[in-house]
């Protein structure tokens, strides 16, 4: 059953990119755009990368690219020299209520058919999943920092 998780994941991503593909976008570009805009402060890049569950040099080259298409500005991070606060620009807080349209008329297709019990037990499921995840994650942190000492 839990191998369900991550094929679902992956076929929903699948089809957003499908759908964000005319308007020039790849889940690489969509996701962080829309946890910028649902931010309610400015992140640093550090802040994208965990956020994301990607790596720092992978997150430069990411801001590069949205970057390079007048979406995201750079700017100095007030009290840090080293670090830099990520701002969504104007032109892609617009793109961004255009993509949450879309996701929100591919959620009402994938979702149609459940009704509201089914789909209320199904979000009590995942956060029983997730805070388990959790639970294991954070034993196994754990379990790394007792084998550096």
């Amino acid at each position: 059953m839990l191998s369900l998780l991550p094929r679902n994941y992956w076929r929903l991503r699948n089809v957003i990119d499908a759908h964000l593909e005319p308007m020039g976008l790849s889940s690489g570009q969509w996701r962080p755009l829309l946890l910028l805009n649902d931010a309610p402060a400015p992140m640093t890049q550090v802040q994208m990368a965990r956020a994301l569950g990607l790596e720092s040099p992978t997150v430069v080259r990411l801001i590069d690219r949205l970057t390079e298409k007048g979406w995201i500005l750079r700017r100095n991070c007030p009290g840090d020299r080293r670090a830099y606060h990520i701002e969504l620009t104007d032109s892609a807080r617009r793109l961004c209520a255009d993509i949450e349209k879309i996701l929100m008329r591919l959620r009402a297709t994938v979702l149609a058919d459940f009704t509201k019990a089914e789909l209320e037990q199904a979000v009590t499921f995942m956060e029983r999943i997730q805070s388990r995840l959790e639970s294991l994650d954070n034993v196994g942190i754990q379990a790394q920092a007792r084998k550096k000492r």
